[in-house]
């Protein structure tokens, strides 16, 4: 938690009052996940508490191998306009292994709009589908879970993205989505360019 804090309190261009109160929510909170959906997902989400190491302040060109069955979860503030966060998944099953990358990205801070895109899945370019009702608050906690059949995002307790892998791909990537169904092997976070701390 402290370490969440200071990295918010750093990070944050103009802390007002009540952006220190969400300071102070979030990493009051850090410790929990959304867990509406717990039974969907039981097979692949581990509870924060349950992780073994903590939150990191990340390094930027650096990735990082997490388990392949955890969710993967991020703190960011205002300060991501243009700067990709990128997870990049190992999929393996009927004789065959292929790594795709799931990619999000802050396309306009006033507007609060969030693009995103799945290997694959959808076009390859930012600025054409967008997360549902993200949150407007400065800090963020990210929450991303790939099951068999979806890949969920949770931003502060919404839900922004709940991608069915069978009906939800792009025209033309009839073919090139199934690759989603198989199993996660390896988890991978890459960070280009962007500050905020990592759950590792």
């Amino acid at each position: 938690k402290a370490l969440v804090k200071k990295f918010v309190e750093t990070k944050c261009d103009a802390v007002s009052s009540s952006s220190k109160d969400d300071i102070v929510e979030v990493s009051e909170t850090i410790e929990e996940c959304d867990d509406s959906d717990s039974e969907e997902y039981a097979d692949v989400a581990i509870q924060t508490e349950n992780a073994e190491y903590g939150w990191i302040q990340s390094d930027n060109n650096k990735d990082y191998s997490l388990l392949p069955g955890e969710s993967v979860q991020l703190i960011t503030t205002d300060n991501e306009l243009h700067k990709h966060i990128s997870v990049y998944y190992t999929l393996s099953g009927e004789g065959s292994t292929d790594v795709r990358g799931f990619y999000i990205r802050c396309d306009n801070v006033a507007t609060n709009q969030w693009s995103y895109v799945i290997m694959g899945c959808t076009v390859v370019d930012y600025n054409t589908q967008y997360l549902n009702n993200v949150p407007s608050d400065k800090v963020k906690h990210w929450v991303i879970t790939k099951t068999t059949t979806h890949l969920k995002v949770v931003c502060n307790n919404v839900t922004v993205l709940n991608f069915n892998f069978a009906t939800d791909y792009s025209p033309g990537y009839e073919n090139s989505h199934q690759v989603w169904f198989k199993r996660v092997t390896a988890l991978k976070f890459y960070n280009h360019d962007t500050n905020f701390v990592l759950l590792i």
